[in-house]
């Protein structure tokens, strides 16, 4: 609505951050001057703190972009949303492979694909037996073609580009692999937009 009325290029209220719009206070370049000069001279451990909702998150986000932009090799490590406890309770849980077997390596090192019989053999049964599913994550194209269709888009990135498209049930994403490593550097709506929505509807789920 805002969009249109006002005829703006961007959405102007997401619920993440975004780099794209910060807007740089004195407080917020002395705070943004200081995280450089931290990373460049290599002094140690360097902590940003204020209260919730002064711009932390989106002042990090722009030191990463500005990083990036060096070549420089940046890690986001952030708090996991489930405890051990939480993440092997197979009465909430379950981790649902394409396959039962492993399919092989390709020429290049990576996994063949999934052998096609395994989950025309047993996954429809399988998901017969998990009661009261709520959200289930579609990892890889093989996933969300078995699952999603002919709603499926052209490509795995346009796939999870979409995800707003398949809630709440399904959410797709792309292989938490260090190969995936320049794709979502390519696609930095994934982390900004994307994962917070995933984290806060598992941990609503999981209580």
């Amino acid at each position: 609505m805002y969009k249109e009325f006002y005829h703006l290029k961007q959405d102007p209220f997401r619920l993440t951050p975004d780099p794209y719009f910060i807007c740089l206070t004195a407080q917020h370049r002395e705070a943004l001057s200081g995280l450089v000069y931290s990373v460049m001279s290599r002094p140690g451990l360097t902590l940003l703190v204020g209260e919730a909702g002064t711009g932390k998150t989106t002042l990090l986000y722009t030191l990463r972009k500005l990083l990036e932009k060096r070549q420089a090799c940046v890690a986001l490590c952030v708090n996991p949303t489930l405890t051990p406890d939480e993440f092997y309770d197979v009465s909430r849980l379950a981790i649902v492979p394409m396959g039962f077997c492993f399919p092989g390596l390709d020429a290049k090192g990576g996994d063949l694909p999934p052998r096609r019989e395994c989950a025309e053999a047993w996954r429809e049964q399988l998901f017969k037996l998990l009661p009261q599913i709520e959200l289930t994550l579609l990892v890889g194209q093989y996933a969300q073609a078995w699952h999603l269709g002919g709603a499926r888009k052209e490509s795995l990135t346009a796939t999870v580009a979409a995800w707003r498209e398949y809630g709440p049930h399904f959410i797709p994403l792309p292989h938490p692999s260090w190969r995936n490593n320049a794709w979502i550097r390519k696609n930095p709506w994934f982390e900004a937009e994307l994962l917070p929505v995933l984290r806060s509807e598992v941990r609503r789920l999981m209580g």
